[in-house]
């Protein structure tokens, strides 16, 4: 059964701790996800590129002061969603909800057979798939596959606990060995580590000024 995540990054896998870059507690995090599941990356996040492989060549073109390190699970994706708004007239900007990007993947990429035409599959059966992210416009058939992450901690220890049976179809009693070692699991102790990253990169922005 092919199984799917539909991975945002802002407040998925980017925290506040870390500044909104890449986070390598959360993406460890997801790693243990995949890891018991053996899910295939679909992004959906405002990070896509245009397709899945300059995605992933995107992530890999390290370091920027948003990807320090590359992640382990970035040969995992296998898409990206169609970036689903425009402009219906000069100055009018249609948005459209993320969760009409997702159903669109699924419709036009699982809903296909090896010749490319229309055939149902059954979630649950054929397909299986989670969505992880810190908006709420996801659609109503959705409900069931949603994890709403905090926008500020990122993903959690609770949440990919949920994603594997999700994904699994398992208890999450049956689920054992998922860890999230980051230190920073309240609002206060990840505004205090941004606050310090922040005057880091400001004595060493003022001591490269003094030395120039």
């Amino acid at each position: 059964m092919q199984k799917i995540i539909f991975l945002d990054f802002d407040g998925v896998i980017t925290t506040m701790a870390s500044r909104y870059a890449l986070d390598r507690y959360k993406c460890d995090l997801l790693q243990q996800v995949i890891d018991r599941t053996g899910a295939k990356i679909v992004v959906s996040s405002s990070w896509r590129e245009g397709s899945a492989e300059e995605t992933i060549a995107e992530l890999r073109n390290v370091p920027t002061c948003f990807k320090k390190f590359v992640p382990s699970w970035v040969d995992e994706i296998v898409g990206v969603t169609i970036h689903a708004y425009n402009y219906v007239r000069k100055g009018v900007h249609l948005g459209i909800p993320r969760g009409v990007e997702i159903k669109q993947w699924i419709d036009t990429h699982l809903h296909r057979n090896e010749e490319g035409n229309y055939e149902w599959k059954q979630v649950g059966v054929d397909f299986q798939y989670v969505i992880l992210d810190d908006d709420s416009d996801m659609l109503l058939e959705h409900a069931d596959h949603f994890i709403h992450t905090d926008g500020y901690l990122g993903l959690s220890q609770s949440d990919a606990i949920h994603a594997v049976c999700i994904l699994n179809g398992c208890l999450q009693e049956d689920v054992e060995g998922i860890v999230d070692e980051s230190p920073f699991q309240t609002f206060e102790s990840a505004e205090a580590e941004a606050r310090r990253l922040i005057e880091e990169e400001f004595r060493e922005r003022k001591e490269n000024e003094e030395s120039e």
